[in-house]
């Protein structure tokens, strides 16, 4: 049996094209319009680009007067510029804000709270699963190759250390909530681990990424697959605009890595903002970039 794919609101209006002109101010267009014959009701399918869709009727047959349509976006403060009111935050975290249209239909715009829980993630080369503890024996292995830290760091002490290390992470941030910690390791479809993808993500949802792979698992397209599967996510899914990787300026590999996925030198003021030592480089790429 096939499901239903998609389920679309329908409003009782009275004046459908004046209603499809106010749900302009949302991001919706009129993607077509239908009338029986000259006077007779209108009947406006509207859009966004994103793909959310309401049906606008005049007949009064279609459904109830004062209906009620829940909108979710990634983007509450534009829906509060347009709308000319201020979110609420609900008690479970989300942004939250209510109005009526010209018709006294209730229309509900939310943000939702920024994601903690983490997905595991596929790609033609590697799946990258949610770091865990129980990672850490099989990690401290990939991590004890000496070709990793030719320009920075060093190997972990030991399994226990790891293990400790990777327990913290698995909060996946800080009791006061300041940054989201999100990793992933990295596994072949053969089963083996051969490294990791880790992000920091702010409040101003800026994310820190860095990234290691076992040396004998350079220059096959693993790296590169892996780190732009956790960018996708985090774009699509953690709401982040801008990704930041700070890296040695000598580490002319993960250099030339970080330029194939559309990173670039940082501007002087982001140079000084992101670096901590005087030779390292920052690499900066906008997540809309290639999307």
């Amino acid at each position: 049996m096939t499901h239903p794919h998609e389920a679309i609101p329908t409003l009782r209006v009275v004046d459908a094209p004046a209603a499809a002109a106010w749900y302009a101010r949302l991001g919706f267009a009129e993607d077509w319009r239908h009338q029986h014959g000259p006077g007779l009701p209108w009947f406006i399918s509207i859009s966004t680009p994103e793909g959310a869709t309401l049906f606008l009727t005049e007949h009064e047959g279609d459904c109830s007067p004062r209906g009620n349509v829940f909108l979710v976006t990634q983007d509450i403060a534009s829906a509060e510029a347009a709308l000319k009111t201020t979110a609420q935050t609900m008690p479970w975290g989300d942004r939250e804000l209510s109005v009526l249209d010209l018709d006294g239909n209730r229309v509900r715009v939310s943000q939702p709270a920024k994601q903690t829980r983490m997905r595991t993630l596929q790609t033609a080369r590697c799946t990258l699963e949610p770091q865990l503890q129980v990672h850490a024996a099989e990690m401290f292995e990939v991590l004890a190759d000496p070709a990793i830290y030719e320009f920075e760091n060093e190997p972990p002490p030991s399994v226990q250390w790891l293990a400790e290390r990777y327990r913290r992470l698995e909060s996946r941030g800080p009791d006061d909530g300041s940054e989201q910690w999100l990793n992933w390791v990295v596994r072949l479809p053969g089963g083996a681990l051969v490294g990791y993808v880790q992000a920091t993500v702010l409040p101003t949802d800026v994310a820190f990424v860095a990234y290691e792979l076992g040396s004998a698992h350079w220059r096959q397209g693993i790296g590169s697959s892996a780190v732009r599967a956790v960018l996708d996510e985090l774009r699509e899914h953690h709401g982040v605009h801008t990704f930041v990787a700070v890296l040695k300026a000598r580490n002319f590999r993960s250099e030339a890595l970080l330029r194939s996925l559309g990173f670039e030198p940082g501007d002087p003021q982001q140079q000084a903002q992101y670096r901590d030592e005087p030779d390292e480089m920052v690499m900066v790429r906008p997540a809309a970039f290639g999307a």
